[in-house]
């Protein structure tokens, strides 16, 4: 925990440091402006852990809107962090020009309006995030088995992954999420990970949503990361009263044509937890089997699974949530969103996830709730 407090302060107390720099130099800040806007800056980057300190002591009246002020600021914080460095890379380059080609026009950018259209561009791209993150979408995709009986009915499976119910993703956004998958209609209902990320009381009231939600075939779910960093026993609380059964490392068998295989996230492993079966255990070798959807936090096939599994839905990026993050996130995890081939008869689904973590704001990464529709090959 130590290393992981010293790493978060010395990346985001970094980024502040160098966001101070550029307002004292873009705005000639006096000593007045200039300490109160470091004080406005160490508040931020002490925000976030404030915010968890609160809520694992139950303070919600004070926890909940330091969130929210923290959290976005921390949005608008890294989008200034990128705009103010990429202006002084490109003045680096025009000084540079500017001593090869003396004639050619000055192409510098001025420090003061620049920053001042930054600010505006952050501002704006804000209020865009704020609304997207509420503009949950209703994605609908196919996936054809030859593993279903032929003429059997479609299985429908609604799918939800990083909904990451806290503070900020509470009893609005979760009833919005519930409204689509009743909408969908769905067999099933299965979460990929993430469901909660708070480890405060108040989230006892909102499984209720969830629990009003009874597909006929039942409600599945496995762990990912969070899960383990809000306190898994409170997580799998809260997944209990929501109606939704835990596969750690462990396969059910519905209708006698579909094997649902639930693996936990590596977090567990790393947290030092009991081991759970790996899904190279769990998966059939069998060339006769049932249609199996496997159920996985993090979007990364394994080489040995391949053929072995019909479907696999994962979560975890939130295709970087805010852009240009996505390009980062993969680099880890290339495989595109959405539905891809992982070979050997085997896809993948990668969902942009459902809510929001950090910044309740999404940019160019609309959450959804997915649909997958297993239909008999043929």
């Amino acid at each position: 925990m130590f290393a992981f407090l010293l790493t978060y302060v010395a990346v985001y107390g970094g980024v502040h440091a160098y966001l101070f720099w550029q307002a004292r130099r873009s705005f000639c800040l006096g000593a007045l402006p200039g300490a109160c806007l470091g004080v406005f800056f160490a508040a931020m980057v002490a925000a976030p852990i404030l915010t968890r300190l609160l809520d694992r002591r139950e303070v919600t009246v004070l926890a909940r809107p330091l969130a929210w002020v923290g959290y976005s600021w921390m949005a608008a914080a890294f989008w200034l962090f990128l705009l103010f460095l990429s202006r002084d890379l490109w003045n680096l380059a025009a000084v540079g020009s500017a001593r090869i080609f003396p004639a050619a026009p000055q192409a510098a950018l001025p420090l003061r309006g620049s920053a001042l259209a930054f600010l505006f561009a952050v501002l704006l791209a804000g209020f865009w995030g704020l609304r997207e993150a509420g503009d949950i979408r209703l994605e609908e995709v196919t996936v054809h088995t030859p593993h279903l009986p032929p003429g059997s009915p479609p299985v429908r499976l609604a799918f939800v992954a990083d909904v990451h119910a806290d503070l900020l993703v509470g009893e609005r956004r979760l009833q919005k999420i519930a409204d689509l998958v009743r909408r969908a209609k769905p067999d099933a209902v299965l979460s990929g990970g993430d469901l909660v990320d708070a480890s405060a009381a108040h989230l006892s009231s909102l499984s209720r949503i969830f629990a009003d939600l009874r597909p006929r075939l039942g409600k599945y779910a496995v762990t990912g990361n969070h899960e383990y960093y809000a306190g898994v026993l409170q997580s799998e609380r809260f997944a209990a009263a929501a109606g939704f059964r835990m596969l750690h490392g462990e396969s059910v068998l519905v209708e006698g044509r579909l094997l649902l295989v639930g693996v936990d996230d590596p977090t567990a492993r790393q947290m030092g937890l009991p081991a759970t079966p790996p899904e190279g255990e769990l998966l059939p070798r069998e060339e006769a089997r049932p249609a199996v959807v496997l159920l996985k936090h993090r979007p990364a096939v394994a080489a040995g699974s391949t053929g072995r599994f019909d479907l696999q839905l994962s979560g975890h990026t939130h295709r970087g949530q805010l852009w240009p993050f996505r390009y980062l996130v993969s680099l880890e995890y290339p495989l595109p969103d959405g539905l891809s081939s992982a070979g050997r008869g085997s896809v993948l689904y990668k969902s942009r996830g459902t809510g929001t973590w950090g910044p309740p704001l999404r940019f160019l990464a609309p959450p959804e709730v997915t649909l997958v529709v297993l239909v008999p090959a043929g």
